[in-house]
């Protein structure tokens, strides 16, 4: 699996490709390697970026919620899938959550796999609290 960290661009710099040329390596790379490929992003207006690059926003959680210690609104984040070939496998997802719950991924077919090909509506998340 591929796990986009972090990706930013600094404002002088945005809109003239770097971070889509950055996506499209990073996709190729997973691609050529069979891997699948996911990010999370808490700022919403990413969204239409990250979609034009073949990826699709699968589920929302919410930092924060339903914990009684946190005392400012909850947080949501988007789990976003780059990966452009067919859903088949569960994966541990600890990292994410913190609580070893499941999500399932995209595990390349090679013959499914075509550039920006995109998530089929429904796509099945298990998460604590997962708004979809």
């Amino acid at each position: 699996m591929i796990h986009v960290g972090l990706l930013a661009t600094e404002p002088a710099s945005q809109g003239k490709g770097y971070g889509g040329a950055l996506l499209e390596v990073i996709n190729d790379f997973a691609d050529e390697r069979s891997k699948a490929m996911w990010l999370l992003s808490s700022n919403i207006l990413n969204e239409p970026f990250y979609n034009s690059h073949g990826f699709e926003t699968v589920g929302t959680f919410y930092v924060g919620e339903g914990n009684p210690e946190w005392t400012k609104k909850p947080i949501p984040v988007q789990i976003v899938s780059g990966q452009r070939c067919q859903v088949s496998n569960m994966i541990d997802s600890s990292s994410i959550d913190g609580q070893g719950t499941q999500e399932q991924v995209r595990k390349p077919n090679e013959s499914a796999c075509h550039k920006h090909q995109t998530l089929e509506s429904g796509f099945p998340l298990v998460f604590p609290n997962l708004k979809v």
